[in-house]
């Protein structure tokens, strides 16, 4: 699981624009003390941040939390799309798969 947060923590700050692991980390309101090499052990997969780390991760790239835990990118890619929707537009997405999924 180290290893699929820490692809999708690398992806999100590369969607987000953030030039360091650091700026994400003080913007998320992490002590700087440590800061870089605690980081660096969350990105590369060797340490898996905790829930509410990842939820202040999240918040600062605009990504939903779910989404550094996905193991499948196409999932990973619709959680992406999905949540960039609207209130109407989830709804009725969600409408119309409910509409195509119907077991018989």
């Amino acid at each position: 699981m180290s290893e699929i947060v820490g692809k999708r923590l690398k992806q999100a700050q590369e969607r987000a624009g953030i030039s360091s692991q650091v700026k994400i980390g003080l913007a998320a309101g992490l002590v700087e003390s440590g800061l870089s090499a605690r980081l660096s052990q969350n990105f590369t997969g060797k340490h898996t941040p905790d829930l509410e780390i990842i939820k202040l991760f999240a918040a600062v790239v605009k990504t939903p939390a779910c989404y550094f835990y996905c193991e499948d990118d196409k999932l990973a890619e619709v959680i992406l799309k999905f949540s960039a929707l609207g209130t109407a537009e989830r709804k009725q997405l969600l409408h119309r798969l409910a509409g195509r999924l119907r077991l018989v």
